[in-house]
């Protein structure tokens, strides 16, 4: 009983700060060039085909804007806080199997570092940089001025290595390996890991 009570009274010591009011002293919304680098709508339905033939569609489920606090603890604990906006833009298929996710947010940690688009397919993921004119740039990714993907030229498209979201070796031998991307279409094609490849239909 006598260290219940030594430890109340140390707790009483160090009054906690989560009943206080937190101020947000600003927010920062997404530019339009900016929400433009993500070109989907919700309901939309995109086709794409295999590179052995067969064609299947992906259907936009989730196009959404969501504010999130710079600093967690200090919009917790009463203290000023910026709201930062996020879009997230989701894509589905039911055969093949894949759950696409792209995200884009206002935040910039730095004045010097570059924004990006994350996208994930199922595990795998990487992300697009940008500039402050919202073009993306060729800092992580190889950059084709102009590719033919399915008979079809593109141009300004970014060509992506996919990453293991969880950084650990997978048993799975099939897996999305590489994502070919411009701001026109969006996702032109995923290269599998065997080298089969799944191209927008257009």
């Amino acid at each position: 009983m006598k260290y219940m009570i030594t430890y109340l009274v140390l707790l009483s010591a160090f009054p906690t700060c989560c009943n206080d009011i937190p101020v947000e002293t600003g927010k920062v919304p997404l530019s339009e060039s900016e929400i433009g680098l993500i070109p989907y709508s919700l309901g939309q339905t995109i086709t794409f085909q295999h590179s052995n033939g067969f064609g299947f569609d992906f259907l936009v489920t989730k196009d959404e804007y969501e504010w999130n606090p710079d600093n967690y603890c200090d919009e917790c604990c009463g203290g000023e806080y910026t709201s930062y906006q996020r879009r997230t833009v989701s894509l589905n298929s039911e055969y093949p199997g894949f759950n696409i996710s792209l995200s884009i947010n206002s935040f910039q940690y730095t004045d010097t570092e570059e924004k990006s688009i994350d996208v994930r397919i199922n595990r795998y993921s990487t992300y697009l940089k940008y500039d402050n004119t919202s073009k993306l740039i060729c800092g992580n990714v190889v950059c084709h001025d102009e590719i033919s993907i399915n008979n079809t030229i593109y141009h300004n498209v970014m060509e992506s290595t996919l990453e293991n979201v969880y950084g650990t070796n997978s048993s799975i031998d099939l897996y999305p390996q590489k994502i070919f991307y411009n701001t026109d279409f969006g996702i032109i094609q995923v290269k599998m890991s065997n080298n089969e490849t799944y191209s927008l239909n257009n």
